[in-house]
Formats: C-alpha cells, structure tokens, sequence
C-alpha cells in the first residue's frame, strides 16, 4: 500500500516535469509552434500561460462544443470561437445575416448529380481552392437559390477569397492559439 506522502511526491514530480516542459514551450524562441497533447494534458493551462500579457488574442477550436469550456477556462483573456464562427463573424462586416447549414454540400451534390447527371465533391473544391472551377459557379447558384446558406467548406472558401481581395480586412492579433485540430 502506498503512503500519502509517496502520491505526494509522484504529484509533486509531475507538477515540476509539466512546469519544465510549458518553460520549454514559452522560451521556445519559435514564432510558430505545435504542441500536441491529448485530453487532460494541459493544453488550457498551457494557453492561459502563452496568452498572458497579450492583449488582443484569439483562440480557434474546430470543436463547437469546447468554445464555452475554453472561454470559461481563459477567463475572458481571448476571443474563443470555432473556424467556422470566425469566417462567419468576419463576413458579417460584408452582409447582415450570415446562416450557416452544414450539410449544403451534400444537397447541392445531389442537386448537381440531377441537373447533370455528374458527382461532384464541393468540399474538395473548396478545401483546394479551385475557384475556376465551372462547378464553384453552379454551387453558388444552388447556394443562392436555398437562401444564400454557406457549408463549413465553403464559408472558410468564402473568407478566404473575400481576405485576398480585401487585405486590410485581415484582423491583427497578439496571439492566436488553436485547439483540437
């Protein structure tokens, strides 16, 4: 049976072991870094860490329902939103009403796969930027005709076309840390 002071001992080391690696991270003299870690590692504390001090930061998760947890953990110190309420958030300054259906690339394939008699994957249109592609134009037609809704591809695509041309646009933080890749 272990004595209380053996746990004691194994937590202290382990507290120190964790100090030693967030110090390497932090004075890492690396602009850009990747730290991977698994639940339970101390990713949040390593973020409240790196964003200290900063004052205008952003924390990008791909995970919807962390960005309440991560905003609660960080007490307020960055702006926590997912990639897709980023696009969306940037591309309010451009329209008022900005909806998002998740599965408009699908419908539209199948809209496609109808009027044409073609399989067309939208999402790896947009994931390869091919904006020259006919289909693009079809698929925003489409888009228009339900609504003017954006998929999770195509509003990353979208704000990224609308950032090329409108480079003055691009936000400016201190920090940007990103969680769940």
């Amino acid at each position: 049976m272990k004595k209380p002071s053996d746990s004691k001992n194994r937590y202290d080391k382990a507290k120190i072991e964790r100090q030693e690696h967030v110090d390497e991270i932090l004075n890492s003299p690396s602009k850009k870094k990747i730290v991977v870690g698994g639940p339970g590692t101390g990713k949040t504390h390593l973020f409240k860490r790196i964003l200290e001090g900063k004052n205008k930061t952003l924390t990008l998760t791909f995970v919807r329902s962390l960005v309440e947890d991560l905003s609660l953990e960080l007490c307020g110190s960055s702006d926590v939103k997912t990639l897709h309420s980023f696009a969306r958030h940037i591309l309010s300054s451009t329209s008022k009403n900005i909806k998002i259906f998740p599965k408009l690339p699908e419908v539209i394939m199948e809209d496609t796969k109808l009027l044409t008699n073609k399989e067309i994957d939208f999402r790896k249109l947009f994931n390869n930027m091919d904006d020259q592609n006919f289909y693009i134009k079809l698929y925003k037609k489409r888009k228009d005709y339900y609504g003017g809704y954006y998929g999770y591809s195509d509003i990353i695509f979208a704000i990224v076309k609308y950032l090329e041309k409108e480079k003055s646009k691009i936000p400016s933080y201190d920090q940007v840390v990103v969680d769940e890749l």
